[in-house]
């Protein structure tokens, strides 16, 4: 039996020390070196073989990367270094379906590391783990090779943690967390019924669950206003 997934987004801003602030700065440009080093290894390819390289075969060159760089394995997530690879191969796609369908192409650029926004891990304890306060107000993200890190916000609802975004926006850091909250359980919060039916003469009749009739008269709007809208 298949399990449905309800997911929605929860954002917290994260508060680090300074300390914390230049390790999510040093995890955001080594994402943004990968990110780039990942777009010229495409282009490359491109120019030499007429192929563009697929999300698999830049897995495989990551693999590769970490095992001969060390600084590459020390620093950042192999899973979170994979969506950094994830999110260059669907900009690869959109670039592709807009080609297709005759748009503007936009072809996928390098980013600075001022316009890079951010970087992502997903399979929640994988590098990461995120503990919500009580009624999922404000709680604490512990990063590899960060920290913990005070976060402020509220999800509106709880759920199981899939995913997480961590986001640099204006000087500010955000943690964007992606939940599964299930199928929504609504309550019962009576027995009452009620049937209506619209009609001409009369505008609405509606019968309760106690067997009382309530009837609406047709407002005639056009019948009141129609000498008025003649003089116009």
């Amino acid at each position: 039996m298949s399990t449905e997934h309800n997911l929605r987004k929860s954002t917290f801003r994260l508060y680090p020390t300074p300390k914390q602030e230049l390790a999510l700065q040093a995890l955001l440009r080594s994402h943004q070196q990968l990110y780039n080093a990942a777009l010229e290894e495409r282009i490359d390819c491109y120019r030499k073989t007429g192929q563009t390289l697929t999300f698999a075969a830049q897995c495989k060159s990551l693999t590769l990367l970490r095992k001969e760089l060390p600084e590459w394995a020390q620093a950042a997530n192999c899973s979170s270094q994979q969506m950094t690879l994830r999110r260059l191969d669907k900009a690869f796609a959109a670039f592709f379906r807009r080609v297709k369908a005759g748009q503007a192409p936009g072809f996928p650029r390098f980013k600075s590391l001022a316009r890079f926004p951010g970087f992502s891990f997903k399979s929640h304890g994988d590098g990461w783990r995120f503990t919500p306060g009580e009624d999922w107000r404000h709680g604490t993200l512990k990063l590899s090779g960060v920290g913990h890190l005070c976060a402020r916000g509220q999800a509106r609802q709880g759920g199981d943690i899939r995913a997480n975004d961590v986001l640099h926006r204006d000087g500010r850091w955000y943690l964007s967390l992606t939940l599964d909250i299930g199928q929504p359980q609504r309550q019962r919060t009576g027995n009452a019924a009620m049937a209506f039916d619209w009609g001409v003469e009369t505008f609405l009749t509606g019968v309760d669950h106690a067997g009382e009739v309530i009837r609406l008269d047709n407002p005639r709007w056009w019948q009141a206003e129609k000498a008025h809208v003649a003089e116009l």
